[in-house]
């Protein structure tokens, strides 16, 4: 059995890893890549390993993002044995590869600080709800005695928590670590090239060809190449029917003698439109005081190689007076933009397709690094023809759009997300007026970009508003 991989970011390797425990010696596995890997999502990211940080009112709302939080929590508990598994593996230890092992964290600082709106406090709220309901260890602390943290007087928080089983992990280690220890074993091939054409005949997927009009064939492909699932099925005339894949556009920094040593993650809970802010320690082996911190966000249809000046003047900024203003004469060492593979359902695809021997790994948005120790045993089972819980079923790729969402509620929900970004941006109401004036006019806008594209029973998802203001989806 050849198995090919399209793709050679962290569901790729993961899943080959997986797949290796019990492939015969006649089976092989080749991924497909370039080494560069230009607008990875893992590699401009923190990798935070954060469920609870995450949780906002849309968590527990319907059973697909209840399925989606089931994921991230068996993602978190199978972290240390994943990490465990190949960072004492020999032929690891026996390199002096500058990063062999996997370099991060556990705990966590949750700050709920002023600088946006309530919708901070009501996801800060949220959080605490679930890690009561759920069990998990966290305790108050005083904001000025967490490690690194000294924020401008007019941003800083009331109240923190620390969580202690959320942490972060160095995303080049993991990359570097998983891909050595493929490379070292004599069924795993690296192809340092990218794909052009996936070719089918007679309903199966029989070989690609690559940029250089090379051609190579296999039995089971696993597309999962990020955010240009979409663009490389067109490409190819494949014709199956999935929710579109865009590039949502993240930016982060490398930061330099940040003149404070953050001992471990900060962060707010969610807010509109993102992530929120958080900070991060860069450990590995050859860095000193290092800190990544993020991130920012935007939906495209096309992939965006250059981040912008606005993004990254917000960006610095933020991180400067929200964690801390000591900042302001350290060194930017590095900017990351990376493509975070949103499907225009926001959920993720998972699985085989009509076409023999095609399956589909995408859409995972900014949960693809965290729960990779779970989608790689899903699809390693997959491949294997295993059986697999029939829940993941509900993120099959070839599906109609999942619609969780009244079109009075999306828009309700979307008006406090564009609020609350306003805020993030800046936005200084003088009176009470002015601001419901605004909250009006985003709703207004709201009722009429779901007439025009026919929402009437259904309601658009916040992250593409754009994307169907702009005709990107199909409705």
């Amino acid at each position: 059995m050849h198995y090919i991989f399209i793709g050679n970011g962290i569901i790729s390797l993961s899943t080959a890893f997986r797949l290796l425990e019990n492939l015969s010696s006649s089976s092989k596995i080749t991924i497909i890549g370039a080494k560069e890997r230009v607008g990875s999502a893992t590699l401009a990211a923190a990798a935070m390993l954060n469920s609870f940080c995450e949780v906002d009112e849309d968590t527990f709302s319907n059973k697909y993002n209840k399925l989606r939080f089931e994921m991230s929590i068996k993602a978190t508990d199978l972290w240390p044995a994943f990490i465990k598994k190949y960072s004492q593996l020999k032929d690891i230890q026996k390199t002096k590869h500058p990063n062999p092992i996997l370099d991060g964290g556990l705990g966590t600082y949750l700050i709920n600080n002023t600088s946006a709106d309530s919708y901070d406090d009501e996801n800060y709220n949220l959080i605490i709800k679930a890690l009561k309901k759920y069990d998990q260890p966290y305790q108050p602390v005083e904001p000025q005695d967490i490690p690194g943290y000294y924020p401008n007087q007019k941003d800083r928080t009331n109240h923190a928590i620390f969580i202690r089983n959320e942490g972060w992990i160095n995303p080049n280690s993991t990359i570097n670590s998983l891909e050595q220890y493929l490379g070292n074993d004599g069924r795993v091939d690296f192809v340092n090239e990218n794909v052009k054409f996936l070719n089918q005949r007679n309903n199966k997927l029989d070989h690609l060809t690559l940029v250089s009009g090379k051609k190579i064939s296999g039995d089971k492909f696993l597309l999962a190449s990020g955010s240009n699932v979409t663009d490389l099925l067109r490409d190819s005339k494949i014709d199956i029917t999935i929710p579109r894949i865009f590039y949502g556009v993240g930016v982060s920094v490398l930061i330099s003698n940040p003149k404070e040593y953050l001992s471990n993650c900060i962060r707010t809970p969610n807010r509109g439109l993102a992530c929120g802010i958080y900070a991060s320690p860069f450990m590995s082996r050859d860095s000193t005081n290092k800190v990544v911190a993020g991130a920012t966000n935007l939906i495209s249809p096309r992939p965006i190689f250059k981040p912008r000046i606005v993004e990254v003047q917000s960006l610095l900024e933020n991180v400067k007076n929200q964690i801390n203003l000591k900042m302001y004469n350290s060194e930017l060492e590095k900017i990351n933009i990376g493509w975070r593979p949103t499907s225009a359902d926001t959920y993720p695809l998972i699985g085989p397709t009509s076409v023999e021997g095609l399956y589909i790994a995408s859409g995972t948005k900014r949960d693809g690094f965290h729960q990779a120790p779970l989608l790689s045993k899903i699809l390693s089972s997959m491949l294997s023809g295993e059986k697999v819980d029939k829940k993941y079923k509900w993120f099959h790729p070839e599906r109609n759009h999942i619609r969780t969402l009244t079109r009075e509620q999306a828009i309700k929900k979307s008006v406090k997300h564009l609020m609350s970004a306003s805020y993030q941006h800046g936005f200084s109401p003088g009176l009470y007026t002015t601001e419901n004036k605004l909250r009006n006019k985003y709703k207004d806008d709201l009722e009429k970009l779901h007439d025009d594209v026919g929402a009437i029973n259904w309601g658009i998802p916040t992250d593409m508003l754009e994307m169907y203001r702009y005709n990107q989806i199909k409705y």
